[in-house]
C-alpha cells in the first residue's frame, strides 16, 4: 500500500531548516511532514538503512539487529539506530543530510509506504 509517491526535482534546503521540496508539473511537496511521519512510525522498528551516493531508504526488516529510534529536541525530531547487538547508538540526520545534498537539484524518486521510506535520484 503506497502512502506517497512522486517524482520530481528536488530542493533541499538543509536539515536545520526542514523544507526538503519535491518540485513537479503540479506544484511541489514538503517531503519533511511525510518523513517526520515515516520516522513516528517506525519508532522501535527493526530496519535497515541504507545511504549511498544517490539514494537512501529505511526499510523494517523484522531480521535485522538494528532498531530505528527517534525523539524530539526542542520540537525537532532525532532519528537514530540502535544495534541491538552491541552498545551504541548512530544518529543517522547526518547520512540524510549527505544523500539529499548530494541528489539536491537533480529529479528524484521518492516513496513512502507501511514498510519504509526510500529516495533515489533518477539516472
Amino acid at each position: 500500500m503506497k502512502e506517497f509517491s512522486g517524482k520530481g526535482r528536488l530542493r533541499f534546503l538543509g536539515d536545520t531548516n526542514q523544507t526538503w521540496l519535491i518540485l513537479h508539473e503540479n506544484g511541489q511537496v514538503n517531503l519533511w511532514p511525510i518523513f517526520e511521519k515515516k520516522f513516528m512510525e517506525l519508532r522501535r522498528e527493526r530496519v535497515v538503512f541504507s545511504a549511498k551516493t544517490e539514494s537512501l531508504s529505511l526499510k523494517k526488516d523484522k531480521q535485522s539487529e538494528i532498531l530505528f529510534d527517534c525523539y524530539r529536541i526542542d520540537g525537532k525530531v532525532i532519528p537514530g539506530l540502535v544495534n541491538l547487538k552491541k552498545v551504541g547508538t548512530m544518529s543517522i540526520m547526518p547520512h540524510i543530510r549527505d544523500v539529499l545534498g548530494e541528489i539536491n537539484g537533480r529529479i528524484v524518486n521518492f516513496e513512502a509506504n507501511e514498510e519504509g521510506i526510500s529516495i533515489t535520484a533518477d539516472s
